[in-house]
């Protein structure tokens, strides 16, 4: 049910900072995120432990992912906190795919609410496209204004910015 309960929160990011933490701002959904992470891992540690003395190809194939990130990161000559930033977010897709594949259940249930979520954010986005504006309010929580190329709404439905939508 945790897995069931990240993903529901996973399209909501308010864009306002909850907590200032070793130079980055966390977000709400961040916040939510590693303290789901740690009761995943605390639920599934006898499978990690198992996983980690021989772990399946794909969790090798993303670890080495976010290394790659991390060391481009490390020898970044320009904006080295971004790329820090965006590294350590790689790490933590990582990590969260370790947490994944050591939940003892509850696959097809994430799987259902990530298609109902997914439903949700793609009405919504038809919705803002289409012209609907008494979404605006609660769209504004997530984006920091709405998105108009040559006259035409662009949708950003729970996202900050219509690319991520």
């Amino acid at each position: 049910m945790l897995l069931v309960g990240l993903v529901c929160l996973l399209p909501f990011e308010p864009r306002q900072p909850t907590l200032a933490l070793f130079g980055f701002e966390l977000t709400v959904l961040e916040a939510a995120a590693a303290l789901i992470g740690m009761l995943l891992a605390w639920s599934g540690r006898h499978r990690l432990v198992a996983l980690a003395r021989r772990p399946p190809a794909p969790l090798v194939f993303v670890s080495l992912y976010a290394a790659a990130h991390v060391l481009s990161a490390v020898l970044a000559p320009v904006h080295a906190d971004l790329a820090g930033k965006f590294a350590l977010r790689m790490v933590a897709m990582a990590g969260y795919a370790w947490l994944v594949a050591a939940a003892p259940a509850g696959h097809r249930a994430t799987l259902w609410a990530l298609a109902g979520v997914g439903c949700v954010v793609g009405l919504v986005a038809v919705a803002e496209g289409a012209g609907v504006r008494f979404l605006d309010p609660l769209l504004n929580l997530f984006r920091e204004m709405p998105f108009n190329v040559a006259g035409s709404r662009r949708a950003t439905a729970f996202t900050e910015y219509p690319n991520l939508a």
